[in-house]
């Protein structure tokens, strides 16, 4: 669809080659590169990874600061997504969300950890 071969997108996403082909043939499910993947083909992660909400990355939502608010007894976190948009979404959704918030947790942490 972007028109990147599996050698340009291994490239620009610094995933090899093979993966990318397992990933394309479903060899491989669930890639923990989603990050790199998603950036180099600019792609929303969660729409790469389950095929769910937008395709395309958008930035049209203006930004609320939602952190410090109320929810469930405990500070909010995020400072972008409201309570309201978390309770709306289905339990598989949320775990899908969780899921990939402790990917890329590992993954920051990780990179950070490499000198």
């Amino acid at each position: 669809m972007r028109g990147l071969t599996q050698t340009e997108l291994a490239k620009a996403s610094g995933i090899s080659q093979s993966a990318i082909a397992n990933y394309e043939n479903g060899t491989r499910k669930t890639a923990k590169n989603i990050f790199k993947l998603a950036k180099a083909l600019q792609l929303n992660p969660l729409w790469l990874a389950e095929g769910v909400l937008p395709m395309e990355p958008s930035l049209a939502e203006p930004a609320q600061d939602y952190a410090g608010a109320n929810f469930a007894g405990a500070s909010w976190p995020f400072h972008q997504i409201s309570p309201q948009t978390w309770k709306s979404l289905s339990a598989h959704d949320r775990q899908v969300v969780e899921h990939t918030i402790s990917t890329l947790i590992r993954t920051l942490q990780n990179r950070q950890d490499t000198p």
